[in-house]
């Protein structure tokens, strides 16, 4: 197998699965976080207008939508995943280059804490096994 970053193929073998990994589901996760954060308020209120349409129609006592607007807070934590998504994004291409050995660590971790990761059944297991290939010193050493 080609090295891209000049280490051994050996330690390139082992790195680009679970680099590989990691970029995927966090690359799929961001997506998803964008649409359901901007799309889902907006698709839900119109289910719920739809639902009160319906009460109202069959004289029900029509029931009161819940307030899905975004807060600050949840700006906020948009903006933490985000950036969180892109340096584990930046740090599994480095993986796969063998390059920037703290950035690959700091972006198998961050794959492992929920908050930050809210895909964390996913990015979990790919995050520890990161982790575990980052460790071996032979790895470790292929790294510049």
């Amino acid at each position: 197998m080609a090295s891209y970053g000049g280490g051994s193929a050996d330690a390139q073998q082992k790195v680009n699965a679970p680099a590989l990994a990691m970029l995927i589901t966090v690359a799929v996760w961001l997506v998803l976080d964008l649409v359901l954060f901007f799309a889902a308020p907006a698709a839900l209120g119109g289910l719920f207008k739809q639902l009160q349409d319906m009460q109202a129609k069959q004289g029900q006592p029509v029931q009161q939508a819940p307030d899905l607007k975004q807060g600050p807070l949840d700006y906020a934590l948009l903006a933490l995943q985000i950036g969180a998504g892109v340096v584990i994004i930046l740090g599994s291409i480095k993986m796969r280059q063998l390059q920037a050995y703290p950035l690959a660590v700091t972006a198998s971790i961050l794959s492992l804490i929920p908050q930050v990761s809210p895909c964390c059944c996913f990015t979990l297991p790919f995050g520890i096994w990161a982790l575990v290939v980052l460790m071996k010193p032979e790895v470790k050493s292929a790294f510049h």
